[in-house]
This record gives structure tokens, C-alpha cells and sequence, in this order.
């Protein structure tokens, strides 16, 4: 797999070569560009597999060696072979956003809030994170609180992690600033299974 950028051949000067059979992608290998199975708009990135004999393929200085692709998803990647293949973004309008918005089903199954307060801190020996459900039923000794390592009930493993940082005054102040939300920003851990100081110690207002 590679990533590469759409080009337009006709400005390289190449007008006989149409790519009406597919474009043709710059995935950086040298003197060399890859034409893949569909027309894509010049200027796109693109995920792309590679036929396995694409090198065996004849190349010149003059850059007309035209190695053999398939545009695939960008997760095809990490779920074919289980590698990290970049990450993606996404803009939310307001802190409310970035859960109602969520491109998973289900959500996220393990909220974290980053908080100076945080109910625990990562700096606890017992310190872990597991789902919500997990936790249900917990030691007298983890005194219930989220975050700390106690008997589970359940499926501890989660598959969509968010973890949330708040500005300079804190995830309370984006919780405020959303006109959307009821909650108001003092219990803005609410929103979240596990509120955790992620900088114990700090010795400045802000970090």
C-alpha cells in the first residue's frame, strides 16, 4: 500500500496518454507514476494497493514507466494487515458535537475528560482504563470510582477510545460555550467514564 496525489498527465506534457482507462497517481517512487482503476479529479490523495509485479515494470529517466494500482479505502490498510496508516480529522462545532457526531456506531464504548481535578490520576499505580460496563461491579477497595483498576463484570476491552483535552480554562469552559448543552460546565465530568489528571504535579496554571 501507498499514499499518492492525483496528477494530471497533460500537464507533463503527455497528451497522447489519456487516462481514460484510470489516473494516474505520484506516490513517490522515482520516475515512476502509478495508473489506477477509476478517473479521480488531478489533485486528490489517495490510499493505493500495488499489483505485486507493479516494480517489475519497465521505467525510463524520462519518467514514462506507469507501475499498476487499485484505489482502496484508507482503512483497508490497518484492517487487511493490522498496520497504522495515518489518522484522519474531523471539525465539531461545539463539544457536543464531537459526540452526536461521532462516525462509529454505537459511539464511543470509553469516554476520558483531562482535568487538573481529574478523579484519579495517571500517576496511580491501580490506574487503567476498561469500559464503563466493566466497571459496574468493583471492589470495595476501588471505592467505585472510574479508572481505578477493581473486580470487573463484563467485557473490559473498549474499541473507540476519545480521549478529550480542554483549552487553556478547561473542558468546563467548551461545555459552557455550547449553547446546545444543559449541563453545565461544573459537572462536565458527567459526560465522561473516566475524568483523569493527566499531568500531576504540573506547577503551572496552564500546560
Amino acid at each position: 500500500f501507498c499514499e499518492g496525489v492525483v496528477v494530471d498527465r497533460k500537464k507533463d506534457g503527455d497528451e497522447e496518454k489519456a487516462d481514460e482507462e484510470g489516473s494516474f497517481v505520484n506516490c513517490g517512487v522515482p520516475n515512476r507514476l502509478v495508473q489506477i482503476d477509476r478517473v479521480i479529479t488531478p489533485g486528490i490523495r489517495c490510499t493505493v494497493r500495488l499489483d505485486i509485479k507493479a516494480y517489475e515494470s519497465k521505467s525510463s529517466k524520462k519518467g514514462d514507466g506507469v507501475m499498476k494500482g487499485t484505489v482502496v479505502s484508507p482503512t483497508t490498510p490497518r484492517d487487511e494487515d493490522g498496520i497504522y496508516w495515518g489518522y484522519t480529522t474531523r471539525l465539531a462545532s461545539g463539544i457536543s458535537a464531537i459526540f452526536e457526531e461521532c462516525p462509529y456506531g454505537g459511539g464511543y464504548d470509553l469516554k476520558v475528560g483531562t482535568r487538573e481535578r481529574g478523579g484519579v490520576s495517571i500517576d496511580d499505580p491501580k490506574f487503567c482504563l476498561r469500559k464503563k460496563e466493566a466497571t459496574t461491579k468493583t471492589s470495595k477497595k476501588s471505592k467505585g470510582r472510574s479508572g481505578i483498576e477493581g473486580d470487573s463484570n463484563g467485557d473490559e476491552h473498549f474499541n473507540h477510545l476519545l480521549i478529550v483535552f480542554g483549552g487553556v480554562a478547561g473542558i468546563e469552559e467548551s461545555v459552557d460555550a455550547d449553547e446546545s448543552m444543559t449541563l453545565s460546565g461544573e459537572d462536565s465530568k458527567k459526560m465522561f467514564d473516566v475524568w483523569v489528571n493527566i499531568c500531576p504535579y504540573q506547577g503551572s496554571r496552564t500546560i
